[in-house]
């Protein structure tokens, strides 16, 4: 069976993630000498780090709150931590993709990135790893893997483009998800979206699914 697959990532709040907090003695700051600008770039990066949109791509620094997916030309269907328990999450993603058996292809875009949040939260609730699904992210070319970014660049790894891009390329309904606030709801902003307005983002991820089977379809 084809799992088409994708997780939503937010910011973990500052206090759990106070470890990756910038350091003044560990910048570089290059030729500058003047303290006080050095000073300026200092706090510039740890307002960026307080902010944390960049956290939510770091395994270190995010949490996965959501995980959609749907089976060949099934039903889209997610999985939300409990309560926000990301554990319960990292675990039924695991027995989802782990049945080594049934599966025949994992599908998604850039979804070495979702794997390696999985897997190496997994690490981090002790949950066990399937050490196939380990293997496979690390092959040169997976049997099992299927990444649309990837066939797309066809190994010209300069060429990143979006799955919005791609979909729109590939002819596929572009439908935008508004968040409660109004505004739309995307990758960069959707920690934003996700404070005020779950529902939304389920549809986000779901759309994001509905357009990766659209892309792999052409692709594969």
């Amino acid at each position: 069976m084809i799992i088409y697959f994708d997780i939503e990532t937010i910011p973990l709040p500052p206090g759990e993630r106070e470890f990756t907090k910038p350091k003044f003695e560990n910048m570089e700051f290059g030729s500058t000498k003047d303290e006080g600008k050095k000073r300026i770039k200092f706090e510039e990066e740890v307002s960026k780090w307080e902010e944390g949109s960049k956290a939510a791509l770091s395994s270190l620094e995010n949490q996965i709150v959501l995980a959609g997916s749907a089976i060949g030309d099934g039903d889209y269907s997610f999985i939300i931590g409990d309560d926000g328990n990301e554990q319960n999450l990292i675990k039924s993603c695991l027995d989802l993709l782990g049945n080594q058996r049934g599966i025949t292809q994992i599908v998604g875009h850039n979804i070495g990135f979702d794997l390696r949040n999985i897997i190496r939260k997994g690490w981090k609730y002790q949950i066990n790893v399937p050490g196939w699904l380990i293997d496979e992210l690390n092959r040169y070319k997976s049997n099992v893997i299927f990444d649309t970014m990837k066939q797309w660049q066809l190994n010209d790894r300069s060429d990143y483009v979006t799955l919005e891009y791609l979909a729109a390329f590939f002819g596929a309904p572009q439908n935008k998800i508004k968040d409660s606030s109004g505004d739309i709801v995307t990758g960069a902003k959707f920690y934003k979206s996700w404070a005020i307005d779950r529902e939304a983002c389920i549809q986000y991820n779901r759309e994001d699914i509905v357009s990766l089977r659209h892309v792999h379809k052409f692709l594969r």
